[in-house]
């Protein structure tokens, strides 16, 4: 039985099972892929905005393993070969006039509706975040955008831009290439319009 298996592999497969869509049964988004662009950034980074942006900025690796700690716990009963690890994210802080921005690249997507980027956007100037605001338990107010790789039947773009709003997820239609300057370029669009 185990060589009727072996014959049906291609020979030009992937050696990384997490690699190549062919290893997986469907193009259903890989759960650790999906969990960590659309509900680990998301929620942690509204739970507590300060110490996401704080965290990401002065202990960047041991954040990304608490991140990926995370993530591995959510989809742990997940039959998914595919591991997100510090060393495969980047992150890079930066601005949207005038607010703080960081900006995280996931691996490369190979499912529809798995992560290019997310971008969070703290909504609150440099120096404005006083400690007195900060004390009377207020969070201060974020935007959580991501460009994600778009279904086979929206022919128009590659990718969809969408927001995570509370617990709800925005679309915002067809996005730009998976370029960060662009998506950025695209986020600032959305920030200054609405």
């Amino acid at each position: 039985m185990i060589k009727f298996f072996r014959s049906k592999k291609s020979p030009d497969k992937a050696s990384n099972p997490g690699e190549s869509p062919s290893d997986l049964p469907n193009t259903d988004p890989r759960p650790r892929h999906y969990t960590f662009g659309h509900l680990v950034i998301p929620q942690i980074s509204m739970r507590d905005p300060m110490t996401f942006f704080a965290a990401l900025r002065m202990d960047t690796r041991n954040f990304l393993q608490y991140l990926c700690d995370v993530n591995d716990d959510i989809t742990k009963k997940e039959k998914d070969p595919f591991f997100i690890a510090p060393d495969d994210i980047e992150v890079r802080p930066t601005s949207i006039q005038p607010f703080p921005c960081v900006l995280l690249k996931l691996p490369e997507p190979k499912f529809p509706v798995e992560v290019h980027f997310v971008a969070v956007v703290l909504k609150v100037a440099p120096g404005m975040a006083s400690e007195a605001h900060l004390q009377q338990g207020e969070k201060p107010p974020i935007r959580i955008f991501t460009l994600e790789k778009a279904l086979p039947d929206q022919a128009e773009s590659e990718t969809v831009l969408g927001e995570w709003h509370d617990e709800a997820h925005l679309n915002h239609g067809p996005g730009p290439a998976p370029v960060a300057d662009d998506f950025l370029h695209r986020v600032a669009a959305l920030m200054v319009s609405e």
